[in-house]
């Protein structure tokens, strides 16, 4: 591997995976992770550690005088330029695939508690408990943030509509309410 010049270590911060693997903890923690994905992650994780570790002992310390006088410092400024904007598209990325997720989720909902509602099922004696079980168990936050409205059933449909408000990831994006309406026909 080939040595790089970088500055002393009373110059630079820890870089470690620290603040990655508190991240890591954090977010496997909030999602519920299955086993399979937190296996995943603390491999991940544990690969960070040891590439930390072997970058370490590939590093060759030089002064902050000897740094500022080449010119491999134009990259760094350009990174740090171009860094919040990669943030900001990845975390822009990752809330459409949770909203995305979250369609579908509510898709589902609704479509399975007009059709547990049309063939007046024992599973479903009230259709907006049925429903938020089903949300509870699809991980979607049963608060305030999902309104059920199951109007009585005609003698051929049964309707239900479900608004969900999706938390996105980043406070500057915007809050988006999700409306999904499910149709189940009743054979006469």
């Amino acid at each position: 591997m080939k040595e790089q010049k970088i500055l002393n270590r009373k110059f630079l911060p820890t870089r470690l995976p620290l603040t990655f693997t508190c991240f890591m903890y954090l977010f496997l923690d909030k999602f519920h992770a299955a086993g399979w994905m937190k296996g995943a992650g603390w491999t991940f994780t544990g690969l960070l550690w040891g590439a930390a570790i072997v970058a370490i002992w590939h590093e060759k310390p030089v002064t902050p005088e000897e740094l500022f006088k080449s010119e491999s410092g134009q990259a760094i400024a350009e990174f740090a330029v171009l860094l919040p904007i990669f943030v900001l598209v990845g975390m822009m990325l990752v809330d459409m695939q949770w909203l995305t997720r979250d369609a579908a989720a509510i898709e589902y909902i609704a479509n399975e508690s007009a059709r547990c509602e049309a063939i007046k099922s024992g599973a479903c004696p009230v259709v907006k408990d049925y429903a938020r079980n089903l949300a509870a168990n699809l991980r979607l936050s049963t608060d305030s943030h999902l309104q059920i409205s199951a109007p009585s059933c005609s003698e051929t449909k049964c309707d239900v509509s479900i608004d969900y408000q999706f938390k996105p990831l980043g406070a500057w994006f915007p809050a988006i309410t999700i409306h999904r309406t499910g149709t189940a026909a009743v054979a006469p």
